[in-house]
Formats: structure tokens, C-alpha cells, sequence
């Protein structure tokens, strides 16, 4: 701690007070800081922080006192699997309880509560205190207040089971019908599992079985009333098959229709160009012959394609021999005999005589290309005719096989519909035969690790309560403290005093009393408090010497100087500066 020297002043008569502030030296200035001290509000004020927080430790005490005991009694189960779960496809829904959450909330609920109450009303024994609750829902309510079910490492299927109450007495029997009532639970919660999934199965397998056989008499209904022609599941529109097999027949005699019309306007054109019979015959026969072979009338024979086609290499033969022999020649007479022969031989076999000298024709004698041209019209209109025939026939069969189309599709409805229905049953039995096997696969049994013990006592904490008060009175207490630093209106260091009274401060002196070797002493005659004399090395000597020098500093130019000492109180230590800066000024030889 320091003690600080507000001013020095000096005799109005040799020293000029204004002078002070510009000539002295200074060792601090204002710097506009906070005069809040964290460290010295607490440690300052240690004491008041320290019997706070032993009166909260009190309150903590004297409330431990009123608190009622608290007795509490444990045990633990395993719970465990006794057999692989069977899983039965889609049935989810009615699945065991699995997850070990789910069982610490069983326990405080439901069923297993009632249960509870229930084994605790028929004991030879009685609790009387939870009797007195009146009906069995307020004990229920009750105990599931003072019940907890928690488990200590996740990684396991262990629990651990306490029931807490103000009565010793009540704390073991209570917890020991919890632990039966939750072992009959599980059995009998799974025997209910598996009676309502064998149920709902059951009642599924009924329905559809009599949906499969209202489908099935009804198809049967069908096949007997249908026009289509059946084969097992498969079906056949016959209508639909004539159709197909006509449009075929008509696609063809359209085909022939315009070849014939094509073969007429190429033989028209022809003759309006004026070419000659011969080729034109010629081209006839072979026409006829890539088509059907004969026409209407026979007209194409295979002797008569035979003849035709000798014919245009002896006219060729003709030519050439003309061109170079000569009209005259011999050997071109020869050829156009010849050709004369086979012509006469192609016009017997139209007419029909035999070209001999005696016969004489009936009619008059027509060409080859006559005959195919007659015989290519009279096609026409036999084609021409069958496909109005064809047609007529075509839309009959269509109308009767759109009228079977709508059969068909019902006939596959109804085959789909059976076959959805089946698919169902056989998973509906699938799952019957699965349940059968969860009926008597038990998923969880409980096996006591630790029976409830009897009751002890967990309560009050009395550590817990004295912890509790005394944090709450140190709290208190630093409360206090701060409002202190903030209502305390004195000065603590060298810049509040330069900041709010505008004096220098020309040195710090260090608590006399506080300081190490404070009671060594030089001469006994001498008062100790003179530590310039006493104690020369020490750190209060060293400040007073700091307070000669800065004197020195402002009066180093005047030869008369006269230097007071004032404070507001008595006490304050006038007397031990004044002496102690006489004895510095005197050691310095000034």
C-alpha cells in the first residue's frame, strides 16, 4: 500500500505557487483511465468475500435441516434374447418392442404399473403408506413419479431399476413388484403380439379365399357364354384371323388389278406410236408368259410361247441378211419362207385349225395380240368383281371381330385379376406358416442380475447443500464488493489525484510499517521512522531521496526557499516526511 503526498506547498513570500506545476517535475500525468480494479476489489476486500460466503454455508446448513430423508432402493435385469427373431415379411407393423428405449418407458407406464399395484394390494404384508394413496390410478401415478428406469452403457442390454421414497419401508417391496410385473409383461405382451398378427393373417387368408372363388366361378361363367375360341388360358377371334387372311387376298388382287391396267395402257400406247404387230406380239407372248402362264381363254400354250419366241430371231436374221445380200438374195428368200412358216403355225394354234390346205376357219382369223388384249379385259373384271366381293366380306369380319376384341380384353382381365388375387393368397399363407414359427420363438426374457435391495438412505446431501450456500454467499459477497468499489469516492493512484485536483505529484512514499526490515535500526536515540538515517539502502529511503530530487528540480534557481508540509487529517505522516526529507537535503550537502 502507498501512501501519496497531494501537495507541497511553498512560502507565498519566496516561492510562487503557480510556478509549482511548471517548474516541478512530475512522474505521472492524466491519462483518462478506468478507477475500477477487479484484483483490488476482491483482494481488498478478502474479508468481506470470506464471511459471505461462510453465512451462505450457514443457509445451506439450516437448509439441509429442514429437508425430509430420502430412501431409494435398486436393482438390475438383463434383458436378453432367448431365441434369433423371425422375421415375418410385412408385418412391421406388429412388431415386438425391440429397441431397449422403449422398454425403459414401458416400465414406468402402462401396463406394468398397473400390474405393480395390483401384486402390492394382494401382499400378505401390506404397504400401508401406498394404500393410503387411495385407488390404484393414484398409486400408479405415484409410483411412476418416484420410479427410474435407466441404462448404463448403451453397448448392453442392461438396466438398472430405483424407486426413491421418503419411506424406507415401502422402497424394496414396491420395487419388487415392478420386477415381476414387467417379466409377466413381456410374456404375456408377446403371446399377444403373436395371437393378433395369427388373427389379422387369418382373416385375410378368409377374404381372399372367397374373393378367389367369386372370381373363378365367374370366368368360368364367361367361357361358357363367350364366342371366342378357347384353348386352357389362351384365346383365338377367328373373326380376327378371316380378317387378316382377307386384307391378304385383297392386297393381292389390287396388285394384279394394276399390273393388268398397266399391261392394257402399254399396249394402247403402242399402237397409237404405230409399232409394228410383230413386236407387239411378240411382247404380248412374253407378258403372258410371266404372268399366269394362259389367259381367260388358253391363249399362251407352251407350244405357241415356243413358236413366238422363234419368230424374232428369224426376223432379225431377215434383216441382217437384207442389208447385207441384198432383198434378192437366195438365202434371204429362204428366211422369209421361213418366217412365213412360223407365223402360219402361230395363227393355226389362235384359230384353232391346223393350217392344212382343206381347212377352212370357222370365223375369221385373229391376231395374238387381239386375243391377249380381250383376254387381259375379261382378267379385269374377274379381279375387279372378286375384290367388291372381298370387300363386302372384309367389313363383316371386322365389325364381328371388334365385337369378340371387347371379350378378349374381358378374358384377360379377368385371367389377371384372378392371378393378382392368387399372388396374394400364397403370400397371405407364407406368412401364416412364418407366424407359426414366431408363435413359439420368445424374442426377450429377463433375467435379474441384482434384486431390489433394501432401502437406504441417498438424501439430503448435506455437501450438496453447504456447496450450494456457500457459492451463493460468495457470490453475495462479490456483489458487495463491487457495489463498495463503485461508491468509494477516494483516490487510489497518482492520475485521479492529478485528474480531479490538479496538484502534481512529485513522489510515492511506501507504507513505513509494510516494508521488510522496517524494525532494523541504526542508532536507537534516533526515532526509526527516519529511514533515510536508519535504513539508507531501503525502498522508503529511496523514495524520499526521489522526493529531494524533484524539490531540487523546481528550486534549483532560488536561493531562499521555504517548504511546508500540510494533510487534512492528523496522522498522516507530516512529521516523518518533513524529517525524512530534511535528513535527504542534508545528506546531498544543500
Amino acid at each position: 500500500m502507498f501512501r501519496f503526498i497531494p501537495q507541497l506547498h511553498p512560502s507565498a513570500k519566496f516561492f510562487d505557487p503557480m510556478a509549482v506545476d511548471n517548474e516541478w517535475q512530475t512522474d505521472s500525468s492524466p491519462d483518462g483511465g478506468s478507477t475500477f480494479d477487479l484484483k483490488r476489489m476482491l483482494w481488498g476486500r478478502k474479508w468481506l468475500l470470506i464471511i459471505c460466503a461462510f453465512v451462505g454455508m450457514g443457509g445451506g446448513y439450516y437448509q439441509f435441516t429442514k429437508q425430509p430423508e430420502v430412501y431409494s432402493s435398486s436393482g438390475q435385469v438383463l434383458l436378453k434374447l432367448s431365441q434369433q427373431a423371425i422375421p415375418v415379411e410385412g408385418m412391421a407393423e406388429v412388431r415386438l418392442k425391440d429397441p431397449i428405449d422403449e422398454h425403459l418407458e414401458l416400465i414406468r407406464k402402462g401396463k406394468i404399473l398397473e400390474g405393480a399395484v395390483q401384486r402390492l394390494m394382494a401382499r400378505e404384508e401390506k404397504v400401508s403408506t401406498i394404500e393410503a394413496l387411495g385407488n390404484e390410478a393414484r398409486m400408479a401415478a405415484v409410483i411412476s413419479g418416484r420410479l427410474r428406469a435407466t441404462r448404463p452403457n448403451p453397448k448392453t442390454n442392461f438396466i438398472t431399476i430405483s424407486y426413491t421414497s421418503p419411506i424406507q419401508a415401502e422402497c424394496q417391496p414396491v420395487l419388487e413388484a415392478v420386477f415381476a410385473s414387467y417379466e409377466e409383461y413381456l410374456s404375456a405382451d408377446q403371446r399377444e403380439s403373436s395371437d393378433n398378427m395369427v388373427a389379422r393373417v387369418q382373416e385375410a387368408k378368409e377374404v381372399l379365399d372367397g374373393d378367389l372363388k367369386r372370381k373363378r366361378d365367374e370366368y368360368r361363367l364367361f367361357r361358357q357364354e363367350t364366342s371366342l375360341l378357347l384353348n386352357g388360358e389362351q384365346t383365338q377371334n377367328l373373326h380376327q384371323d378371316r380378317v387378316i387372311g382377307i386384307e391378304r387376298e385383297r392386297a393381292q388382287l389390287q396388285l394384279r388389278v394394276t399390273e393388268i391396267q398397266g399391261e392394257l395402257d402399254a399396249i394402247e400406247s403402242a399402237k397409237q406410236r404405230k409399232t409394228s404387230r410383230e413386236v407387239l406380239m411378240i411382247v404380248a407372248d412374253q407378258m403372258s408368259a410371266r404372268g399366269a402362264g394362259a389367259g381367260a381363254n388358253g391363249v399362251a400354250s407352251a407350244t405357241q410361247t415356243t413358236i413366238t419366241s422363234q419368230l424374232l430371231p428369224l426376223m432379225v436374221k431377215e434383216a441382217l441378211l437384207s442389208k447385207k445380200l441384198g432383198a434378192g438374195h437366195p438365202d434371204v428368200q429362204a428366211v422369209r419362207i421361213e418366217i412365213a412358216v412360223v407365223k402360219d403355225a402361230l395363227r393355226s394354234g389362235i384359230d384353232g385349225t391346223d393350217g392344212g390346205p382343206d381347212s377352212e376357219p370357222s370365223e375369221p382369223p385373229k391376231d395374238f395380240l387381239d386375243v391377249y388384249t380381250e383376254a387381259l379385259n375379261e382378267e379385269l373384271r374377274i379381279v375387279v368383281q372378286k375384290s367388291v366381293k372381298l370387300n363386302a366380306l372384309y367389313m363383316a369380319e371386322r365389325e364381328a371381330s371388334k365385337s369378340l376384341e371387347e371379350e378378349v380384353h374381358r378374358n384377360r382381365e379377368l385371367l389377371d385379376d384372378i392371378q393378382r388375387t392368387q399372388d396374394l393368397y400364397d403370400q397371405i399363407l407364407k406368412k401364416l406358416e412364418q407366424i407359426n414359427l414366431v408363435k413359439t420363438n420368445d424374442n426377450y426374457s429377463v433375467e435379474s442380475i441384482s434384486p431390489p435391495s433394501p432401502g437406504y438412505k441417498t438424501g439430503p446431501d448435506q455437501n450438496r447443500f453447504l456447496s450450494m450456500g456457500g457459492f451463493g454467499g460468495l457470490m453475495v459477497g462479490v456483489f458487495l464488493s463491487f457495489l463498495l468499489e463503485m461508491s468509494d469516492r477516494g483516490f487510489r493512484s497518482a492520475n485521479e489525484i492529478n485528474r480531479f485536483l490538479g496538484a502534481s505529484v512529485i513522489g510515492h512514499i511506501p507504507q513505513i510499517d509494510a516494508e521488510r526490515g522496517s524494525r532494523v535500526v541504526k542508532d536507537r536515540n534516533v526515532d526509526k521512522n527516519l529511514a533515510v538515517f536508519q535504513r539508507p539502502r531501503s525502498n522508503v529511503a529511496e523514495a524520499y531521496r526521489g522526493v529531494r530530487t524533484s524539490l531540487l528540480f523546481g528550486i534549483e534557481d532560488k536561493s531562499h526557499t521555504m517548504i511546508q508540509v500540510t494533510s487534512p487529517d492528523p496522522g498522516d505522516g507530516k512529521s516523518t516526511l518533513s524529517s525524512n526529507l530534511a535528513a535527504a537535503l542534508a545528506g546531498s550537502g544543500k
